[in-house]
């Protein structure tokens, strides 16, 4: 649902560049799986009412370009074993030109203020631009006027330091 979401969003406002994404809409086009794709057209007219199971599977099959000189990269769920656990996970998105990343931005829906992990909370959208700093909003009760700088610590003695690493500790060596 959410690579449909973004792919449509994506091709209707920034068509000339093409999307890279994980999913296609193959294996939910098989006859055992059309109650699970009932369900990801049922999360995206939540977004966008027209939606029907042609459509979503096209939205998602706008993902299938090839990488360019200048293109779009996505990671609908990032972080699987997060999210089906009900956990940690991200929605991934990147603007990638000439072989960098010049604009990131993750959905977290179990992080609140960018920083704490909350299940109930109001999820965190962060932003970043090369050159330009990364920017933290609530997905929850999102506001353009809310935006607030997402910074560096000061910090410089490593035992009050706080150590980042992947939320699986089987990916952190």
């Amino acid at each position: 649902a959410a690579q449909a979401v973004v792919a449509r969003l994506l091709s209707e406002h920034l068509p000339d560049i093409p999307l890279v994404a994980e999913e296609s809409s193959a294996e939910l086009q098989t006859p055992e799986n059309a109650p699970l794709l009932e369900e990801v057209v049922s999360y995206v007219r939540t977004i966008f009412p027209d939606a029907d199971a042609e459509k979503v599977c096209a939205w998602i099959d706008l993902g299938a370009a090839a990488p360019a000189e200048k293109f779009w990269t996505l990671d609908p769920i990032d972080g699987t074993k997060g999210f089906l656990r009900g956990d940690q996970y991200a929605v991934a998105l990147a603007l990638v030109e000439s072989g960098k990343v010049n604009i990131g931005a993750l959905g977290c829906p179990n992080l609140r203020e960018g920083i704490t992990p909350d299940k109930t909370g109001t999820g965190s959208l962060l932003l970043a631009a090369r050159g330009e700093g990364t920017w933290q909003n609530t997905l929850a009760d999102f506001s353009p006027d809310a935006w607030s700088r997402v910074r560096v610590s000061p910090q410089d003695s490593p035992s009050n330091a706080r150590l980042l690493r992947s939320f699986e500790s089987g990916h952190t060596n």
